[in-house]
């Protein structure tokens, strides 16, 4: 185990901590050490305990608030995933909704296809039916016949 020393309010203190955490123990006093300083000069004339205990205190209150923050922040997350699920679940119902309309399109255009074929194939034999009474000559009948004899 590791020491290093540092300094909090000219105050020069040593810190057991393994090798690893030496950078971050000597990032966490430097951080103590602005907000130490920043107490002092607001309070020139307290004790170094009372500076300590504000210390403390001001370092919980601002935790304290992130904290807060975070369950603020996750609550919110919370919402928007079920926003989101919300939307989703919308948005599959209104695939099914296409979907059916889709198929309810397919089925009215087969049947629409269906009945144009029945109406060409009856006008085809119409057709047909015209044509051949047109272009073969009917046997007269006996009136027709003695009219233009």
């Amino acid at each position: 185990m590791a020491s290093i020393d540092v300094r909090i309010n000219n105050k020069v203190y040593t810190i057991a901590c393994s090798p690893n955490d030496e950078a971050k123990v000597k990032n966490l006093a430097n951080f103590m050490d602005k907000k130490a300083r920043n107490i002092i000069s607001d309070h020139p004339d307290i004790s170094e305990n009372t500076m300590l205990l504000m210390l403390g205190m001001v370092i919980t209150d601002e935790a304290l608030k992130i904290r807060e923050k975070a369950i603020s922040l996750e609550k919110e997350l919370e919402e928007l995933h079920s926003k989101t699920q919300e939307i989703q679940n919308r948005q599959d119902k209104f695939k099914e909704e296409i979907n059916m309309k889709d198929q309810e399109t397919v089925y009215i255009l087969e049947k629409i296809v269906s009945r144009v074929g029945q109406i060409n194939d009856i006008l085809s034999d119409e057709i047909k039916t015209l044509t051949t009474e047109i272009t073969e000559p009917k046997e007269k009948s006996e009136k027709e016949t003695d009219f233009f004899e």
